[in-house]
């Protein structure tokens, strides 16, 4: 083992308090990782706090006068790290649990992608016959 690691995990086995930070604009990435750690460590019995540069979710009250609708984060399912955010809001209990569409993406279905390759090999090799292929000398035996 290499003297980073070890030095590392002297760290984790002699410290009960730790506090995990991420990177500026944290990413999918960034937050998961933290998250994980976060977790682990708890379950080690050890007391952990996340702390980050820019915004993590947090429940708030606008009727408090604290904090006002210009406040709120607005969701866009169109954002990965904003969908990202909301499936790991379970892992905080002091969040609420996250249901909707947390992320919405444009993409061909199956069906789509299937008949455009098959049309694709028609154009390229013509409609095919199967009782040809059936009668053909190409064949092979699965045992």
């Amino acid at each position: 083992m290499n003297q980073a690691i070890q030095a590392v995990a002297q760290a984790l086995k002699q410290h009960n308090r730790f506090v995990l930070t991420t990177h500026v604009n944290p990413d999918g990435d960034g937050l998961g990782s933290e998250v994980a750690l976060a977790e682990w460590l708890a379950d080690c019995g050890k007391q952990v706090t996340i702390l980050n540069h820019s915004a993590t979710p947090e429940v708030v009250n606008i009727t408090e006068g604290k904090y006002s609708v210009n406040d709120l984060l607005v969701h866009n399912e169109n954002d990965s790290t904003l969908a990202f955010i909301l499936a790991n809001m379970i892992h905080n209990p002091n969040l609420p649990r996250a249901m909707g569409v947390f992320l919405s993406q444009d993409r061909p279905s199956y069906e789509d992608q299937l008949e455009q390759q098959i049309a694709k090999m028609k154009a390229k090799k013509g409609e095919g016959d199967l009782q040809k292929l059936l009668d053909g000398d190409e064949t092979w035996v699965i045992q």
